[in-house]
């Protein structure tokens, strides 16, 4: 069993390491057309963004509205701080800090409405 792990993890670290090691050296004295260069330089926002809205709208495979789960305001919260500060610190505690608060509000309420 540990054998299998190890050799899952081992072989898994090869294919991640092969996908980001062979376009560098196949494309690396090459000279991409205008388009390429434009797609690679936006590839990873995408990706990013991508995967930042899938986790704030599904959960479980199903499509969620974001409201209960408090990602969504997390990511209001991430988005508002990054327009304003432009600090990745201060961008990354205050999505943190606004699903922490949200949280924690929520379970004064349900405590709240429990004890009447």
């Amino acid at each position: 069993m540990h054998s299998n792990i190890l050799l899952i993890i081992c072989g898994a670290g090869i294919v991640t390491f092969l996908i980001r090691y062979l376009p560098l050296t196949i494309l690396q004295k090459k000279i991409l057309p205008w388009w390429g260069e434009r797609l690679l330089y936006y590839l990873p926002l995408s990706i990013l963004g991508a995967l930042a809205i899938q986790s704030i709208f599904l959960r479980a495979g199903r499509l969620s509205s974001g409201l209960s789960d408090f990602y969504l305001f997390g990511a209001v919260a991430s988005i508002w701080l990054g327009v304003k500060t432009k600090s990745l610190t201060i961008i990354i505690l205050g999505g943190i800090g606004a699903v922490a608060l949200c949280a924690l509000f929520s379970q004064v309420v349900i405590t709240m409405m429990e004890g009447d």
